[in-house]
């Protein structure tokens, strides 16, 4: 938010103010502005029409306007706001209507800094104005994207993270509001919320009229259905509800069925539920197609609970072959040596477990265990 703030901010270098000896009455709009208020001109725009050392009296009442309209976006803390939001809203019944219509040309031609400074004194005056939100949104997109195309990722982060929370600002004002739907699913799949962009694209399906853009989601629905279906596995299986996890996870293996971490995931999940056999399958898939150290232990672990201890060691052993610095191999291999009695074989793995990982209160216990076994008879 900061950051917004100053980019805008810094832009009030482009502003000139004037004053007048006499306050000005402006009788066609019904108006008089006091002669102390500081009134602000866009120096770009009025340059030509200022002769040095001089102003002339009769000057044209639009630049004044234009000045305030810029100064209101680009500073909203500026001392003078008040009057000038009354002197807008004197000037013309029906300025909103205007900002929100000059903004919208300034975003065809992609000029996204002048339709955000609009937009800002839009909101200013009319701050859940909804077509005002959303442009304001598409300004904030065009200048990340300005940034990204410049390589300053960061900035371009974090304009586009705010432009994310105005377009959800609009659906907390009007739950309908197809447009802002359908930009949001882009910024979720952009930033591989995947879940999120079905679920904000599956909402506008029904709410718009637009039978090109409802085509247009359905394809990136299905574009992004496996990524979906992979992310609400793996929420699942975070919060160890395995069931519905492999709800979710099963249907990638049409498509992906030679996919380590597909296999992967899938055996962790049938581990959770305890069944083994399916278990190894899937792991053992994984295995074939990717030899990462928490396949082997997950699969030795899945040997060790159907009773199949040699099996067990033996999967901890090729880990260990492959990676000899994972002290969970050890620790499960330890654990399995212990289960066949072969005691001084336990004690050096979870010896060895113990000097990789020193802060793992339960590798501590079990070693105090063995060591208590082997050394007091």
């Amino acid at each position: 938010m900061e950051l917004i703030e100053k980019y805008f901010r810094d832009k009030v270098e482009n502003v000139n103010f004037l004053e007048f000896k006499d306050a000005l009455n402006i009788e066609a709009k019904n108006m008089t502005i006091k002669k102390d208020l500081p009134l602000p001109i866009i120096l770009d725009d009025f340059i030509e029409g200022i002769k040095e050392g001089e102003v002339d009296e009769e000057i044209d009442l639009t630049y004044i306007i234009d000045g305030i309209i810029y100064i209101i976006g680009v500073d909203k803390e500026f001392p003078y706001i008040d009057e000038y939001k009354d002197i807008l809203l004197n000037y013309d019944e029906d300025i909103v209507e205007y900002l929100l219509y000059e903004s919208t040309k300034d975003i065809e031609k992609e000029n996204y800094d002048n339709s955000a400074i609009k937009l800002r004194t839009l909101l200013t005056l009319d701050h859940n104005n909804i077509k005002g939100l959303f442009n304001y949104a598409v300004s904030i997109e065009g200048i990340a994207k300005k940034y990204m195309l410049m390589e300053n990722e960061e900035k371009g982060q974090k304009f586009l993270k705010y432009s994310t929370k105005k377009l959800e600002n609009i659906l907390d004002i009007d739950k309908d509001f197809a447009p802002a739907y359908y930009k949001l699913g882009y910024h979720y799949k952009y930033m591989k919320q995947y879940l999120k962009a079905n679920l904000v694209w599956q909402k506008f399906l029904p709410l718009s009229e637009d039978e090109l853009l409802v085509q247009e989601v359905r394809e990136e629905i299905n574009i992004i259905e496996d990524d979906a279906n992979l992310e609400a596995g793996l929420t699942y299986l975070n919060y160890n509800d395995y069931k519905k996890a492999l709800d979710y996870l099963l249907k990638l293996i049409p498509d992906h069925e030679k996919s380590w971490s597909v296999n992967y995931f899938i055996g962790q999940a049938y581990s959770g539920l305890g069944q083994w056999d399916f278990a190894i399958e899937f792991l053992s898939n994984a295995l074939e197609y990717n030899e990462e150290i928490d396949i082997y232990n997950e699969l030795g672990i899945a040997y060790f609970n159907i009773g199949n201890i040699k099996r067990a060691v033996d999967i901890f052993n090729k880990g260990i072959k492959y990676d000899e610095d994972d002290y969970k191999l050890y620790f499960n291999r330890g654990l399995a040596y212990l289960q066949l009695e072969q005691y001084n074989e336990a004690l050096k793995d979870i010896d060895k477990a113990y000097e990789l990982n020193p802060g793992d209160d339960n590798i501590r216990s079990q070693k105090d265990i063995l060591e208590s076994l082997l050394y007091n008879n």
